[in-house]
């Protein structure tokens, strides 16, 4: 009679040995699991961006590799995770040496624990314990809208796609903001916090901006110290240069014995060091770049004339129609867009059908994907995101890959939102125009910054869910897809056969034994 182990048995030598093996896997000295190398291994780590609901951390790998984070508010369940901001954006898991993730959706006022990862979900803590951050306290009222922007340039005058730009104020925590493949970069000073978390920074005109720009290379940066009020735009920064810019001068070789890059306490921007894990302090900040608008304050305006007997003011005779904007358009680069409104209308082209990612840089960061018309039209309303922009000065940033060249496109427009400007153009006008620079206080964006104070996480925890009105029919999302559901209708039925086959294997084993 020929010998069987009998079911009950077999099936707890199974057992048995998938516990051992979890056992050695998770305890021993790993043979199948992902290893660090030197090429993947993070460097150069920095934490930024730290709001009431999100933080940035950037670091360097010597070889090009994927990048993520891991996190949570629970020291042993850090189970969360994101990956970079260019990944975030394409939908696609890409390899780089300089990584800049944001993590979104966070709570305010709350601690958080964190750990990098690259490669091959091969993990990096601070010295055997999790990185941690705590997120900034919500409240307060942020100071009036401004947004630094720019372009950084190679030494061979190309758009310096993936180095990342950090700036620093006294008293503030650190920004910063990854550079686009056309080389335009963007950092909302509106949200900036306090360099421990308390509440918004108050930021002026005035004060020193220490510009940072890291290459892909580590040895590889740019200094640019500058007031606050000559960052809106900043001067293209060329890689490997540095230099001192004061008001209304041009940009100026750093004395040797000023020490541009020191120690972040003392609130200037330090270089990289070696340490491969280093944890800075709280710091804050968001990202984005360059935009426009039409022009609705050429009417009316500029009515005094020194040849008319010096006057300061000068009453029109002849009644003007108000002219009121609402519209941002995104393909119209003029020198400067002027709304009326605080909840305006954008617009734009791209490529017909091409999936667009619209950023607009304001108190509440507004975040917002689109998929263009057949024509290649596409529109965000932020009225119908029932959202406001307050007055001042905003950036809008859009991106999109051209379907037939797989290339990235990324285009910023500066525009003002200013709701006075369609009653300031008829009746009396001063013989200043009226609109250049911010011309709005501080104490100017209270009213707006407080009624968006509980928009501002709703924005960040539901940026993935929400889509705006799209222009047209052929713009409407079409959610679903046939493929995946027969996929998935096909794996049912594959796997409800496959224990059908098991079960009836089951009986007859057991019949046989009988």
């Amino acid at each position: 009679m020929k010998k069987q182990i009998p079911t009950i048995l077999g099936l707890g030598f199974l057992v048995v040995g998938l516990i051992v093996g979890v056992i050695f896997l998770g305890t021993g000295p790993g043979v199948f699991a992902p290893r660090a190398s030197a090429e993947t291994t993070p460097s150069k780590i920095k934490l930024t961006n730290v709001t009431d609901a999100g933080f940035t951390v950037s670091f360097y790998t010597a070889g090009a590799t994927p990048g993520f984070i891991k996190y949570g508010t629970d020291l042993n369940t850090i189970k969360s995770q994101t990956g970079d901001d260019r990944d975030q954006l394409s939908g696609t898991i890409g390899e780089y040496k300089l990584h800049h993730i944001t993590v979104r959706g966070l709570k305010p006022d709350t601690s958080y624990y964190y750990v990098l990862g690259t490669g091959s979900n091969a993990s990096f803590d601070n010295n055997g314990a999790p990185f941690t951050v705590k997120t900034a306290a919500r409240g307060g009222a942020p100071s009036a809208a401004k947004t630094s922007y720019g372009n950084v340039l190679t030494e061979t005058g190309s758009p310096a796609n993936g180095v990342i730009v950090y700036a620093t104020l006294p008293g503030v925590g650190e920004m910063s903001s990854l550079v686009k493949s056309s080389g335009s970069w963007a950092i909302p000073l509106s949200n900036a916090r306090k360099d421990d978390g308390t509440g918004y920074a108050v930021i002026n005109d005035t004060d020193s901006l220490t510009l940072f720009v890291q290459g892909t290379s580590p040895s590889l940066t740019s200094t640019l110290v500058i007031p606050v009020s000559d960052s809106q735009p900043v001067q293209d920064i060329t890689l490997g240069q540095d230099g001192v810019v004061s008001a209304n001068s041009d940009v100026q070789e750093p004395d040797p014995q000023d020490n541009l890059l020191v120690d972040n306490n003392q609130n200037t921007v330090s270089p990289f060091t070696d340490e491969t894990f280093q944890n800075n302090d709280l710091n804050s900040g968001f990202e984005e770049n360059n935009l426009v608008l039409d022009q609705g304050l050429s009417q009316g305006q500029d009515l005094g004339n020194d040849s008319l007997g010096g006057l300061d003011q000068i009453e029109s005779t002849e009644y003007v129609e108000p002219y009121i904007n609402t519209v941002i358009d995104l393909s119209n680069e003029t020198d400067s867009q002027v709304v009326t409104t605080q909840s305006p209308t954008i617009t734009g082209v791209a490529s017909p059908g091409a999936k667009v990612m619209i950023e607009v840089n304001s108190d509440t960061k507004i975040e917002q994907e689109l998929t263009a018309d057949a024509d290649g039209n596409f529109i965000l309303d932020i009225e119908a995101l029932k959202e406001t922009l307050e007055p001042g000065e905003h950036t809008a940033t859009y991106t999109y890959t051209d379907p037939a060249t797989g290339e990235e496109i990324t285009k910023t427009i500066a525009f003002t939102v200013d709701p006075t400007a369609d009653s300031a153009v008829g009746g009396v006008s001063e013989t200043t125009p009226f609109g250049s620079g911010n011309p709005y206080s501080i104490e100017d964006a209270t009213t707006s910054a407080e009624a968006t104070d509980s928009a501002e996480a709703t924005i960040s925890a539901n940026l993935a869910t929400r889509s705006a009105i799209p222009a047209t029919d052929s713009a409407i999302p079409v959610s679903g897809s046939v493929g995946t559901t027969m996929a998935l209708v096909l794996g049912g039925i594959f796997f409800i056969m496959a224990g059908g086959w098991s079960y009836y294997l089951a009986t007859q084993i057991d019949i046989n034994e009988l």
